[in-house]
């Protein structure tokens, strides 16, 4: 078995580089021909705790004063939204006769479609049944028999000149764009680049919040652990039953969590997808091999009780903070803040660029 790998001191060096002045910034970038506008470098500043909330002032999910709370939910699954229709209840879904000097419409189903399916309202909620679809993909899809005519594709390809972005929108950016020096030197190891995006200061901050909401969730573990400890003594009578004070110093010389222990704890959970455990996640930590199963590598690197500790109280920011009724992205907005700076401080875009929900996939 390998030894347990020092990150000591790629760590302090990430902590170190995440802390950059203007100056330093602009060097950097100019190596690599990159070029920010005055008015990026002066919002680039040190992260810090300072930073988390405030780093974008026009972010959709923070209510303003004149906002009525009850217009919007807090960041959750939309799933409650699948079943709504994309039509309005004025819309009229029957199909019309057009005149003759009228633009025909673009059809996007056959009357027969409709009919099997259960109608436009059956499309739209997504509740089509079964056999059509079973019957789409035996069979394929039926060749269209109206098709909207568009004279446009008909006409020959025009290929724009290269001033016509210009033109068009003066004043945009058209300098030199890309990763800059920064990021490329922080992407030259996988380490880095995790480093690079999940700071070390953003670890810290995690590390505080999750300690926070320990302390203030204490008076009820106690409680908990006190009633476990007494449904024990009714299996076990020679067992002795401790007193919620004595179980309450306990868990108060609980150690602080850290930014290098929740890099490990990271670490752990993506060493769980490399090497699966069929069973309880607790067996990582057995001691002995069963079979051909490996037993005991996660405690090389974190005890079981710690891990179970940092999993079980891992929080990104206080629930009583009064923000938390106005950004309705409160629960994850460190980890939205640091990303959004480290992204714009990362990459200069190019005058064009497009991208889909499919790059993002």
């Amino acid at each position: 078995m390998s030894s347990r790998r020092n990150l000591s001191n790629l760590f302090d060096l990430a902590d170190s580089d995440s802390n950059y002045e203007d100056s330093e910034r602009g060097s950097n970038d100019d190596e690599t021909g990159v070029v920010r506008s005055s008015h990026n470098e002066e919002e680039e500043t040190k992260e810090g705790d300072s930073q988390v909330g405030g780093t974008l002032t026009n972010d959709p999910n923070i209510t303003t004063p004149g906002d009525n709370l009850a217009d919007y939910t807090a960041l959750d699954s939309d799933g409650d939204g699948e079943g709504d229709s994309i039509y309005s209840d004025d819309d009229d879904l029957d199909w019309a006769t057009l005149d003759a000097d009228d633009a025909a419409p673009d059809l996007h189903f056959d009357p027969q479609l409709l009919t099997a399916v259960g109608g436009v309202d059956a499309v739209a909620s997504g509740t089509i049944r079964k056999q059509v679809l079973d019957d789409m993909a035996v069979n394929g899809w039926t060749v269209p028999r109206i098709q909207t005519p568009w004279p446009y594709m008909d006409e020959p390809y025009e290929v724009r000149p290269d001033e016509w972005l210009g033109k068009d929108y003066p004043g945009i950016y058209d300098g030199p764009n890309g990763p800059t020096a920064s990021a490329l030197q922080a992407a030259s190891t996988p380490l880095g680049a995790f480093l690079r995006f999940v700071t070390p200061q953003l670890l810290a901050k995690i590390g505080r919040e999750s300690d926070t909401y320990f302390t203030e969730n204490l008076d009820a573990r106690v409680e908990a652990q006190h009633a476990k400890q007494q449904a024990r003594k009714l299996k076990r009578p020679d067992f002795q039953v401790q007193a919620p004070e004595q179980i309450k110093t306990k868990l108060q010389k609980t150690l602080k969590i850290s930014g290098r222990e929740l890099c490990c704890f990271i670490g752990l959970l993506i060493a769980r997808t490399f090497a699966p455990n069929r069973e309880k996640f607790a067996h990582h930590w057995k001691n002995t091999d069963e079979g051909a199963i490996p037993r005991g590598g996660f405690g090389n690197f974190m005890k079981r009780d710690r891990f179970d500790h940092i999993s079980r109280n891992l929080h990104f920011s206080s629930n009583g903070d009064d923000r938390a009724v106005t950004d309705r992205a409160w629960k994850l907005r460190p980890v939205i803040d640091v990303l959004q700076d480290t992204f714009q401080r990362s990459f200069t875009p190019p005058p064009v660029m497009a991208f889909d929900e499919a790059m993002l996939s």
